[in-house]
């Protein structure tokens, strides 16, 4: 992220097991570079954790704590949190009970099952009829 790499190719990474332990650390790291000498901290031109908010999705790949969701969500948006499972290590019956039965509104329910998905792998999910 401080290379500029995001600035000139605008790619998303999806990071597995609900992005682990980002985006924890960024505001740290963001306030410790503004106690810098300038240029010594890369030729990134926005704050890390713009990146994070922009770049990154986070796979629930058997991530199964409502808490770490809710997180995430909070951190990120919910439109940066997608629904998937962790075959073979973890049943996907298994994954797929413990979302539906998630206490969150239905429309968080769909941006996090499919549409966050569809929209960044750019699914055609129009019918053929």
């Amino acid at each position: 992220m401080c290379s500029c790499i995001l600035d000139k190719y605008p790619v998303n990474i999806i990071l597995g097991q609900c992005a682990k332990a980002l985006p924890f650390p960024i505001p740290q790291a963001d306030h410790r570079m503004e106690f810098r000498i300038p240029g010594s901290n890369g030729k990134h031109a926005k704050p890390l954790m713009h990146y994070v908010r922009t770049h990154f999705f986070a796979a629930l790949a058997g991530i199964r704590r409502h808490s770490t969701l809710r997180n995430k969500i909070e951190e990120l948006g919910e439109s940066r949190v997608i629904f998937s499972v962790d075959y073979p290590y973890k049943s996907n019956m298994d994954a797929a009970d413990w979302f539906h039965a998630l206490d969150i509104n239905e429309n968080s329910r769909a941006a996090i099952s499919h549409e966050n998905a569809t929209r960044l792998f750019r699914l055609d999910t129009r019918s053929e009829d």
